[in-house]
Formats: C-alpha cells, structure tokens, sequence
C-alpha cells in the first residue's frame, strides 16, 4: 500500500471504530498523512438508525458532536487529526471529502449485523467500495 497524504476515517463511536482509528493513527505516522474522522449523521433512505439520527436534524448540535468525536476517540491535542461532522449520507459524504482531499485513502469499519440483515440491506462499507473508485481499507 502507497503513502498517502490525507486518511478519511469514516467513525460511528463505536468500540469497532476506536480500533479503526487507532489504525489511522499508525499508518499516518508512517506516511506522515492527515487524517480526518467524519461522522457522517446518516440521513439516506433506508439507513439504520442510531443516537444522532434520532435528533431533530434541525437541532443536531454540530459542535457539541465535534467535541464528542474528539474525547472519544481521544485526538483533542493531535493537530494532524481534523474532525468532521455533518448530516448527509456516509457513502456520498466520504467520497465526496476524499476526492477533495488528493491522495487520499477511505477506511471504514466492517459491519458486524446478521445474516438476515445483510441480505435484504446493503452495508455503508459494500455501497462505498461499489460506488468509489478510490482506495477503501476495510477493518
């Protein structure tokens, strides 16, 4: 895999992401990459729910999500660490970001749901490695 400048982490607060992002952490010290954790407040049709989608997207407290993306995940004081958080869907919103981020590597998270579940609806992580042609590491 090449050096790239810039890691797009798509993040959920989830125990899974937190790995995902220490993940990011490490190749971008080697790479001396940037890296964004996009929280992307998933509004798309068919979209499973979960505790932003919740909200009244009238009043999702952008900032009050930004500051808890950065506990959580514990990046307040690394400066190569930006966070994004906006309302949209995850595959458009993080194609979108790394196309306008050049040499840039998607990584998401795979999806832990049933067997039912993933055959009558398709994964944010399957519908971005269809729908990019930009690289996406799956953890």
């Amino acid at each position: 895999m090449a050096g790239y400048k810039n890691i797009i982490v798509g993040v959920d607060l989830s125990a899974h992401s937190k790995k995902l992002v220490r993940e990011a952490l490490a190749l971008s010290k080697n790479w001396k990459a940037n890296i964004t954790l996009a929280y992307i407040v998933n509004i798309g049709p068919g979209t499973e729910v979960n505790y932003p989608t919740m909200v009244n997207l009238a009043s999702l407290d952008i900032e009050a999500l930004t500051k808890q993306v950065k506990s959580y995940y514990h990046v307040g004081h690394n400066k190569k660490v930006g966070i994004l958080v906006k309302a949209g869907t995850p595959v458009e919103e993080l194609g979108r970001l790394a196309k306008k981020r050049k040499n840039s590597l998607i990584m998401v998270g795979h999806s832990d749901r049933n067997l039912l579940s993933r055959l009558f609806s398709e994964s944010t992580t399957r519908r971005l490695t269809s729908a990019t042609r930009l690289p996406v590491l799956i953890h």
